[in-house]
């Protein structure tokens, strides 16, 4: 008895630990999963332990996910990168295992777990803002040290998701002694929205807004007056696209606004007497061809009066400052020669430095991301480029693994052979993205080709089994947490990273309870 409650505190601990480190700890994390695994070994208990396969759909869902992986090697052509694959997919089946096998947490030390996961989320997202003021020009890629920030981006989710939950539930009975509470939750929830914004969280914006419909979808059933039900689905419903409709009407409206750099006829020449070269047909951005009133003669002579930096110094972005500078230039409305540069502040200058391409990309509102998409559509439009736009690359990636299924529809080529194979047709179809070692960006589409129909078919019966009871507490974060991970996979390869599948696997701690 005194060996079964040891390993007991043993596990719990762990699972705390495992919580924290999910954000903050590679190392941390990987040594937290597999010491739960070798307490889970030394605990015994087998039988009990056995017992729960049968009843416990979730798990055997797990475990089909893993088991489809793992005979995948025997038609995969690389049987190493394979066995690599599946170290590294070793928590997909590890957490799920050991949790779901092991009696569900009392209130209290599910309370404790996730106090300090939501306090580790709490204390990444603070380092992170930190460093967004502390270091300005730092790509927003960049502003979570740990850890992807996009995986980052789906636990701050999550957490706003708990934290609302806790604070409507407060809201029900405040009183003197929970005021404090129930109002440091809603600045938390005000904190976690902000640093999405701050962050560009896009897949998480979109992970948020759907949680709203499908939460108002599946709970109506509360709302007693069947038209009162309906006008607050539909009412929401129409809220969202109401505001997303009038953030991408207005942005296209202003993106391609008349400036008077798009005035007709077009001056030969600069005010010095140097000749401007124009290209009216090329991309347009702030309204106004970005290659028109170009002089780079100028710009080359005159650029080193206001920085310090070569025009062909590369910016923290990754591209240099001469094509930085025309587009900073073009979306202030000024020529690109020496009069224009007499335009800029010092404040621009920096900004330039910076990286920053546009002045709009400085301001923090939805009008930047609008306008980064349309700058991206334009290159595409004008060049058919796609390197650089990350809605473009991912179409061109999902197509491309797409092609790779279908190679071998039924069974797939093997988690061994996905990346390799979709490399590989980058190069046979001369896409621009060959040679970049870009993975497929869909989770969807890598089961499909790792596996094919057949293991896709299985995975959705199996994880189509398990229910959600609707009458407890816990069903709306149950289902926001579902929302949030398939959500994730639509963009991203969520399960390709160790903190992906963490998020896929540690929060099921949050939510099981005795069936």
């Amino acid at each position: 008895m005194l060996r079964t409650a040891l390993h007991r505190k043993i596990y719990i601990a762990l699972l705390c630990l495992l919580a924290v480190s999910m954000n903050l700890s590679v190392f941390l994390a990987n040594l937290s999963w597999f010491l739960l695994l070798v307490n889970w070994v030394v605990e015994g208990g087998w039988r009990q332990k056995f017992s729960a396969f049968g009843s416990r759909h979730l798990l055997q869902a797990f475990l089909v996910m893993w088991g489809l992986l793992l005979v995948s090697i025997i038609w995969s052509a690389d049987s190493i990168c394979a066995l690599h694959e599946l170290r590294c997919a070793l928590p997909l089946l590890v957490v799920p295992l050991v949790v779901l096998t092991s009696p569900p947490l009392a209130a209290r030390e599910r309370w404790i777990v996730v106090c300090l996961y939501v306090l580790a989320v709490l204390v990444v997202s603070l380092i992170a803002m930190v460093r967004y003021v502390a270091m300005p020009g730092l790509p927003y890629r960049q502003l979570v040290p740990f850890v992807s920030h996009i995986r980052f981006s789906l636990n701050v989710c999550l957490v706003v998701c708990i934290v609302m939950h806790k604070l409507l539930t407060a809201l029900r009975h405040v009183t003197r002694r929970t005021l404090f509470l129930t109002a440091s939750m809603a600045l938390f929830v005000l904190w976690g929205l902000l640093f999405l914004y701050v962050q560009r969280s896009y897949t998480a914006a979109v992970a948020l807004l759907v949680v709203l419909v499908v939460e108002v979808y599946m709970f109506r059933w509360r709302i007693e007056d069947r038209r009162l039900r309906n006008i607050v689905c539909w009412g929401v419903v129409a809220g969202i696209a109401a505001v997303v409709g009038m953030v991408v009407y207005y942005g296209v409206e202003y993106y391609y606004q008349d400036n008077r750099l798009a005035a007709s006829p077009l001056p030969e020449y600069t005010l010095r007497g140097n000749p401007y070269t124009h290209q009216p047909k090329g991309c347009v951005e702030n309204g106004a061809p970005v290659s028109n009133y170009l002089c780079t003669e100028e710009l080359k002579s005159q650029w080193h009066r206001y920085s310090s930096m070569s025009l062909y110094d590369t910016t923290a972005t990754g591209y240099t400052v001469y094509p930085t500078l025309v587009r900073y230039l073009n979306s202030k409305g000024l020529t690109k020669d020496s009069a224009g540069l007499t335009g800029l502040t010092q404040q621009d200058i920096r900004y330039v430095e910076q990286g920053i391409a546009n002045c709009v990309y400085v301001e923090q509102s939805p009008r930047r991301m609008v306008y980064q998409w349309l700058f991206e559509w334009e290159q595409y439009r004008v060049y058919g480029k796609l390197v650089g736009s990350s809605m473009g690359e991912r179409i061109a990636l999902w197509i491309n693994g797409l092609g790779v299924w279908a190679g071998s529809p039924l069974i797939g080529v093997g988690i061994g052979d996905v990346a390799s194979e979709s490399h590989l047709r980058l190069e046979a179809t001369k896409s621009q993205l060959a040679g970049t070692q870009k993975h497929i960006h869909n989770q969807y589409i890598t089961f499909l080709a790792a596996v094919g129909l057949v293991g896709i078919v299985l995975m959705a019966f199996f994880f189509g089994r398990v229910r959600i009871r609707r009458c407890t507490e816990r069903a709306p974060l149950v289902v926001a947490y579902i929302v949030i991970v398939l959500v994730s996979f639509v963009s991203e390869d969520t399960l390709d990273t160790l903190a992906g599948i963490l998020f896929c696997t540690v929060p099921i701690v949050f939510f099981y309870e005795r069936q």
